[in-house]
């Protein structure tokens, strides 16, 4: 009877050693579960796979694209710097003549408005002294005749080159042909110059005047 009983109690208490270990397991599952479903959380689908979320993430444009609006003008003829300028809306004449390194020497301000405010595309012209006077109407200013046409009576080689079909050499035969023979009486008189046939001339007809 003796024997019994001990082998039960021994029993006993190997059943409650591993009750206790059992529990000590599970309290530590417990405890480190919720710590996973943290970092990555798991969404059942209907057909039993198991999709991971992951945190949305937002791109950042590093590069704003500028509000201010440009224009760009076209600055030639008696300034020490010719080209195509950008600036501003409301901008006058005189910015843009600073911007092209300012008047040459031989540079003629007296018809010229450097008030006026600029327009996007205009063509900022400035004479040299003597090219006022072949304007036909005197109240009309180098402003006014230079917003659409190239003036063959007035403009410089890099302005005649913007002409279709007009290169370097055909520019400075223009301009050789009309120091030694005078200012163009009509525009189709450019049509005397050596190298400037009937067909070039059709195309820049629209083009060009001759004040």
């Amino acid at each position: 009877m003796y024997v019994f009983l001990t082998s039960l109690f021994e029993r006993k208490d190997r059943v409650a050693k591993r009750k206790g270990i059992l529990l000590i397991f599970l309290s530590f599952i417990l405890w480190i579960c919720p710590a996973c479903a943290k970092e990555s959380p798991i969404l059942e689908t209907g057909e039993g796979s198991q999709t991971t979320i992951e945190p949305e993430t937002k791109e950042v444009n590093s590069s704003e694209e500028s509000s201010d609006d440009l224009i760009y003008v076209y600055v030639c003829g008696q300034v020490n710097a010719p080209g195509v300028y950008e600036l501003l809306p409301g901008d006058r004449w005189f910015q843009a003549v600073e911007m092209a390194g300012g008047i040459s020497e031989n540079g003629d301000l007296s018809c010229i408005n450097l008030a006026s405010v600029l327009g996007d595309g205009e063509r900022v012209y400035i004479p040299a002294v003597g090219e006022s006077e072949w304007s036909e109407n005197p109240e009309e200013t180098a402003s006014d005749v230079s917003k659409d046409y190239v003036d063959i009576n007035r403009a410089a080689r890099e302005e005649l080159m913007t002409l279709p079909g007009i290169g370097e050499k055909k520019a400075d035969a223009i301009i050789a042909y009309r120091e030694k023979e005078g200012p163009f009486e009509s525009k189709d008189a450019l049509m005397n110059v050596p190298g400037i046939k009937e067909g070039l001339y059709e195309k820049i007809e629209d083009l060009i005047e001759a004040y």
